[in-house]
């Protein structure tokens, strides 16, 4: 079976570049619009604000219609891409109000256009935090530095992981909030963030890095690269003169860079014991790796501060896979020993130790916080676990019917294997360990 492209993967609906304009451009995607579609790629036309408000009402009338049609299914895109298509802050405002309505929705693409959230980044922020994004990319758009500062300091959206900004305008002006932020816990959930070709300048470069150093453990992926650049002039009254926009940011996949080991001399790497309750003779668990971003521009490769940035998210990153590990070991032993139960006289009749064999542990005799204890003790890494997490897990593992459901996980993830070039078991258990919120540092800071 071949990989999905756009021609031959019936849940895309493409339009890209197809001279779509305004309303009736509009129009012309939505008779396409069917039951079966999940993608929506129409970025490189001129939809304009009247041309995104149409298409957003079209989907809202499509999704009630098919939502009728078939009751047991809801039905909704996964993505919205509509890059580089005039759009401005009116049709933004109406695709992020879809958004909070339609929490199928997980993609949204608005990079190049005309946004500024200067008309009602409150309403944004708000619409917002109640969706169930977690990839906003605004990339190359001309954002008032008023409001990104008022994003940051009240965006507190549960959902998102993957927050792009990419030559956005930023100034020195915004690092604070951006750094207040990143040390909130409305921060706790967010995995990536692209900040760069911005003119956020050393100090707030400095600034941002800093509070990733002292309490942000769950980021593992950070753009700052580009950033050295001259503040933008302002005209009297504060109004920024309009510059020429660079070449369109596409949202594509960064290159990545493997790091072998994690650099040296930096306070924020990950210690060299952070992973010593594994068993000597065990393989290294799987670190990964190539999940750490490469932040550098060619000309930038020996920025301190950028080295500095890469051993945080390197931190990051081996934090986070300790925590997925810990949950994958706990979960058998935890089944077992809730489930587990003292033989009956007849079963006990027929078992026999070998001879000389030491009696069996009365491990079910035990006070039952003590079994879990154990259970917990068994994934080699406990202060790995935070107490949420760990309950979580005792939760799931209590359920008789997540046996099937983690079986179905496995089954489903055969095409994802393919696309990732992973196995199947390791593709689901990513799956599993995002729905049990296992997949992140939790801990206020990093323990060993």
């Amino acid at each position: 079976m071949s990989l999905p492209t756009q021609d031959n993967n019936p849940t895309i609906l493409s339009f890209v570049g197809r001279n779509l304009v305004g309303v009736a451009g509009a129009n012309r995607i939505l008779q396409q619009v069917t039951l079966e579609k999940e993608h929506l790629e129409a970025p490189l036309n001129a939809l304009g604000n009247a041309g995104a408000v149409a298409l957003v009402r079209g989907l809202e009338a499509k999704r009630l219609l098919f939502s009728n049609d078939v009751p047991t299914k809801q039905w909704g895109l996964v993505q919205i891409n509509v890059a580089d298509n005039d759009i401005g802050d009116e049709g933004l405002l109406t695709a992020i109000k879809y958004a909070s309505e339609d929490h199928k929705l997980r993609m949204m693409y608005v990079q190049s256009n005309k946004i500024t959230l200067g008309g009602g980044v409150d309403e944004f922020v708000e619409h917002l935090d109640r969706s169930h994004l977690n990839v906003l990319v605004l990339a190359n758009n001309v954002l008032l530095s008023t409001a990104a500062v008022k994003l940051f300091e009240t965006l507190n959206a549960p959902h998102l992981h993957n927050l792009c900004l990419a030559s956005c305008r930023l100034v020195p002006s915004c690092a604070p909030a951006i750094a207040e932020f990143l040390l909130s816990p409305r921060a706790k959930n967010l995995r990536e963030l692209q900040l760069q070709e911005n003119y956020l300048g050393r100090e707030g470069m400095k600034m941002i890095i800093d509070a990733i150093a002292r309490g942000n453990f769950t980021l593992e992926k950070v753009s700052l690269y580009e950033n050295n650049r001259d503040e933008p002039e302002e005209v009297e009254g504060g109004d920024e003169v309009p510059v020429p926009q660079p070449v369109p940011f596409v949202a594509q996949p960064i290159q990545q860079t493997a790091l072998a080991v994690p650099p040296q001399g930096d306070a924020g790497a990950a210690p060299a014991n952070a992973n010593a309750n594994a068993p000597t003779d065990e393989p290294a668990p799987r670190r990964r790796e190539s999940y750490v971003l490469n932040t550098f521009s060619e000309h930038e490769t020996f920025d301190p501060l950028l080295r500095r940035l890469q051993g945080l998210l390197y931190r990051n990153n081996n934090l986070a896979d300790r925590v997925r590990e810990a949950a994958a070991r706990s979960i058998v032993p935890a089944r077992v020993i809730i489930h587990g139960r003292t033989p009956t006289v007849s079963e006990a009749a027929t078992m026999r130790n070998p001879v000389g064999s030491p009696e069996p542990f009365p491990l079910l005799s035990l006070p039952p916080e003590v079994r879990l204890l154990v259970a917990r003790y068994a994934s080699l890494d406990a202060a790995a676990l935070s107490h949420s997490q760990w309950a979580r897990i005792v939760k799931h593992a209590s359920d008789r019917s997540t046996i099937a459901d983690t079986a179905r996980l496995i089954s489903e993830a055969q095409w994802t294997a393919k696309l990732k070039t992973r196995s199947r078991t390791g593709c689901a258990l990513d799956v599993w360990c995002t729905r049990l919120e296992c997949n992140k540092w939790e801990l206020d800071r990093p323990v060993r």
